[in-house]
């Protein structure tokens, strides 16, 4: 079964003429991640989702939430 963690961070991006445009570099705990591929994108009525792959390899999934003009990290736990 698993669990899903949303939690706040930090997102540079480079926007043309819409923010959010494209994100850059994660900013996690005071960690700071280069964004080394966006693997897929997606927009909702109420957020626009990146699947990334960061520079130590990672994946993940950020959201930028335009109401709140907030990024969210999800973080998905498994139990066991």
């Amino acid at each position: 079964m698993e669990k899903i963690i949303q939690k706040e961070i930090l997102v540079e991006c480079s926007a043309d003429y819409k923010y959010p445009g494209v994100p850059k570099v994660v900013i996690i705990d005071k960690n700071i991640y280069n964004i080394e591929k966006i693997i897929s994108r997606m927009r909702t009525p109420e957020k626009e989702i990146f699947n990334i792959r960061l520079d130590n390899g990672k994946k993940c999934k950020i959201s930028y939430i335009a109401k709140s003009d907030k990024w969210m990290l999800e973080i998905i736990k498994e139990k066991i």
